[in-house]
């Protein structure tokens, strides 16, 4: 029996191709490839495209970091006609990036994908489970966990983005609506008030 091909989400495949043309532009000579962290003199100005949060009069960019889906709907659960509900898994207890403001400010840069605005977007509280980290996914993603925020065009493809409140230390994510997402994908996560 052929196991059904599963099709990659379509910001995956903008990653992957982002990453492929920086290599051939810099074994090319005409680029370098992007530092983690760029000088913050005017955030107008184009960066790759991804998601950045100011800090220390810098930006760090978030992500992507891989998570895995799960299913928390019981098999007796389903079959009696439930919804099936799904949650990500994140490991590790924290981001790679942590700031210190309580309400610190992204950029998102698109580079020409329209796909990559904070519409398409929700900023979500993390939950630590064991050594992982988890959120809801899917119909689910739009509940409690979620966090309000401001989205202010500053350039074309450039996009502030606040949080509406000041955010309690722990750990969140960016992550993209797409309830469709069952399978292994990436979110932008990132740490507040330290650990």
């Amino acid at each position: 029996m052929e196991r059904p091909r599963q099709k990659f989400p379509q910001v995956i495949l903008l990653f992957l191709l982002i990453t492929l043309l920086s290599v051939v532009a810099v074994a090319q000579g005409q680029g370098t490839l992007p530092a983690p962290v760029a000088e913050l003199t005017n955030p107008a100005n184009p960066h790759d495209a991804g998601i950045y949060v100011s800090a220390n009069k810098s930006l760090a960019r978030l992500g992507p970091t891989p998570y895995k889906v799960r299913s928390t709907t019981g098999f007796l659960t389903a079959e009696m006609g439930a919804p099936m509900k799904w949650k990500g898994i994140v490991s590790g207890l924290h981001a790679n990036v942590q700031v210190t403001d309580l309400v610190p400010s992204f950029y998102f840069y698109s580079a020409g994908n329209d796909q990559f605005v904070p519409d398409n977007f929700v900023l979500i509280n993390l939950a630590a489970s064991g050594d992982t980290r988890t959120t809801p996914i899917g119909k689910d993603m739009r509940k409690r966990e979620n966090v309000t925020f401001t989205s202010t065009k500053v350039a074309q493809g450039v996009f502030k983005v606040t949080p509406t409140a000041r955010l309690q230390p722990g750990e969140y994510c960016f992550i993209i609506v797409n309830p469709e997402s069952s399978r292994k994908t990436f979110l932008f996560d990132f740490g507040v008030g330290g650990y």
